[in-house]
């Protein structure tokens, strides 16, 4: 073999190995940047995820008050209902039942319920209003209860069975309300790769 040939094939190994070595170095790169995007989304929806929990954990942390509020006033409601007789001194009456600070209680859930509605949460919305409204009446009737004087032979106007029925209810609502919020995080969670 001449020395002309011999150069024209060790140029074209050479060539061919730059070739291959390129092909390799594109390759990788292509395979880095589907790495780097898997992990952007991964991240992405943890964030998500994390925002939606913190959300939640927002709503859920102003219902507590509320539903405790609540359930004050329902104590001390069947109490009034099923011992009558040992009735309440004004202050106790008065107390802590105060329709202002209760109101708002439930203006802070109205604005939860519209950053829900905003943030596209709308069957959350839609369940924290659902609660809201159940919780509203429950709590009226329940002071009713509380201030409902007996005067001989008059009926109460909120009788126990009333308050019972509401309190279920108002149990019932904040727990659909946690359920759909605890399933919309879950539905969030990135799946493992």
């Amino acid at each position: 073999m001449t020395q002309p040939v011999a150069t024209i094939i060790a140029a074209c190994i050479a060539l061919l190995a730059a070739a291959l070595t390129l092909f390799g170095v594109w390759l990788n790169l292509r395979h880095q940047a589907q790495l780097d995007t898997n992990k952007a989304e991964r991240d992405r929806l943890a964030t998500r995820r994390q925002e939606r929990a913190d959300l939640f954990i927002d709503v859920m942390t102003a219902v507590r008050p509320a539903f405790a509020r609540y359930q004050d006033a329902y104590h001390v409601g069947r109490r009034q209902l099923t011992m009558p007789e040992f009735g309440l001194d004004e202050e106790a009456r008065a107390g802590s039942f105060t329709d202002a600070e209760f109101a708002a209680m439930t203006e802070d859930l109205d604005i939860h319920s519209m950053r829900l509605r905003l943030l596209d949460f709308g069957s959350q919305a839609d369940f924290l209003q659902v609660f809201l409204t159940v919780l509203e009446d429950a709590f009226i009737n329940a002071q009713i209860a509380v201030h409902q004087f007996y005067d001989d032979g008059v009926e109460p106007v909120v009788d126990d069975a009333t308050l019972q029925s509401e309190m279920r209810a108002v149990y019932e609502a904040r727990g659909n309300l946690l359920k759909s919020m605890q399933n919309q995080v879950e539905d969030a969670t990135p799946s493992a790769s």
